[in-house]
């Protein structure tokens, strides 16, 4: 018998041997020995946060990676020369910064504009250029390709060089009401632009009078010379506003909210209430409007990102509603709550949502694809001690980073932080296997790591792990 046991130890060992079965790694020691293991996972741990700025009002409001630096883009009502910028021209200045991506510092930023306020939303790369878009109140002829406003905030797309960031030509129009654009993507031979409207465009291509107090905008631009190609505003009778855009084969998929009656549109829906999420597929062809999805509870609901994800559209944003008639919806938790949402690709149908959050103010500006998780990033009035690794709120908001099992949406994992004030993140990204997160804060941050605050507002670029 002991024979018998010897030759089978003998064979497993020899099978295990030249197998080449997989060793367990041990975390807690120095094992240096080749091993399979599981692809690592950013655990939302806050490794280094930076909040820098003037004594005024300083905030970013998009972040993407770029060669070397991290750029972001967003205003400043605040004199910058103390961080290699300008003094403010006006009410608020455009903003572009770019960070190392070593240490998250300051490699340098520009901030300009005319005597009113001006801002930018979004940005994007394009080859030796970026490209960003927001909104101006300003006369702007004293840049190349500038015109002076129309009345109130006009439509703004600029040209700025990865090398230095000085400004290259900028295009600002609109009429006689309030215009803005709030995202952006490249299509082979345009720039094409969102966000909304409540002017009359009939005197633009493809425009026309507005149907309500806002509409809902597209634009496509000229790559060249950034010059209006065709637009097109559309809507309903009372508000519709797009916030976030991605580029989805042949079409932009739009995402944002709205007041009104859509059912003239194809899957269209009348309005509960107040604002609902929208979610628009748009033929980037000619700017057509292919089909609509727009569903809520009895108050607001808002969606602020988008992104593609394999066979679905996730949107996140927030709620102050009931959305227990919906899958995966539940009872309004507090004064507004977290959502994120999953669409279907093919006809925009609702496939899952999740709404939850504390019994105050809960939000997600932005979030990311990231290995079998979502990860939305906002801010957070509440205490989330009931969530997964969150946390009481430490001032009035705290910074809130929230991760997202993919598979039906519930929560794995939260993060909320900040100093006795007001901090927000705007927008996220990722980096390698960190996550970048971008936007501001009012607080002294210096028990987690940065610096008591400049001013009003100031900027903040964080690094989690």
């Amino acid at each position: 018998m002991k024979k018998i046991i010897f030759f089978l130890l003998t064979i497993i060992f020899l099978l295990i041997f030249f197998t080449g079965c997989p060793v367990q790694i041990d975390n807690n020691n120095n094992n240096d020995k080749k091993t399979t293991h599981t692809p690592y996972m950013n655990n939302l741990d806050l490794d280094k946060i930076i909040n820098r700025g003037g004594t005024e009002k300083d905030r970013f409001e998009k972040i993407i990676e770029s060669d070397d630096y991290f750029t972001a883009v967003g205003f400043s009502a605040s004199d910058l020369t103390g961080l290699g910028g300008n003094n403010t021209k006006g009410d608020n200045d455009f903003v572009i910064a770019q960070f190392d991506k070593t240490d998250l510092t300051l490699s340098r930023i520009n901030n300009f504009g005319g005597t009113e306020s001006d801002k930018f939303f979004a940005v994007i790369e394009s080859d030796e250029h970026y490209i960003a878009v927001g909104e101006s109140k300003s006369d702007l002829r004293a840049f190349s390709g500038g015109s002076d406003n129309m009345a109130q905030n006009d439509f703004v797309i600029a040209k700025i060089k990865k090398s230095d960031l000085s400004l290259v030509s900028i295009n600002n129009f609109g009429q006689a009401a309030d215009d803005h654009f709030t995202s952006i993507i490249e299509d082979e031979n345009h720039y094409i632009a969102a966000g909304y409207s409540k002017s009359n465009l009939s005197g633009f291509p493809g425009g026309t009078d507005t149907t309500g107090a806002d509409d809902f905008v597209i634009a496509k631009l000229n790559k060249t010379d950034l010059s209006l190609v065709s637009i097109n505003n559309f809507g309903g009778t009372i508000g519709d506003y797009f916030f976030s855009m991605i580029d989805s084969e042949e079409h932009c998929i739009v995402a944002g909210y709205s007041e009104s009656d859509l059912r003239g549109f194809t899957g269209g829906s009348d309005a509960v209430d107040l604002d609902e999420f929208v979610i628009v597929k748009i033929k980037k062809s000619d700017l057509s409007v292919v089909r609509i999805n727009n569903f809520g509870g009895t108050k607001q609901d808002r969606l602020f990102s988008l992104i593609e994800s394999e066979d679905y559209y996730i949107a996140v944003g927030s709620s102050y509603s009931n959305l227990s008639a919906f899958a995966g919806g539940g009872p309004q938790v507090g004064q507004e709550d977290f959502v994120i949402i999953k669409y279907n690709k093919s006809d925009l149908s609702l496939v899952h949502l999740n709404n939850f959050g504390g019994t105050s103010y809960d939000k997600l500006f932005s979030v990311i694809d990231y290995s079998n998780y979502y990860i939305g990033a906002g801010y957070s009035s509440s205490d989330l001690s009931d969530l997964p690794n969150g946390n009481d709120t430490n001032g009035r908001n705290d910074f809130a980073i929230i991760r997202f099992n993919k598979s039906d949406l519930s929560l794995s994992k939260s993060n909320n932080f900040g100093g006795d004030t007001f901090e927000y993140f705007h927008s996220i990204i990722l980096s390698d296997t960190d996550f970048i997160a971008v936007g501001r804060s009012r607080s002294d941050l210096r028990t987690i790591g940065a610096n008591n605050t400049a001013g009003d507002d100031d900027f903040v670029i964080s690094r989690f792990k």
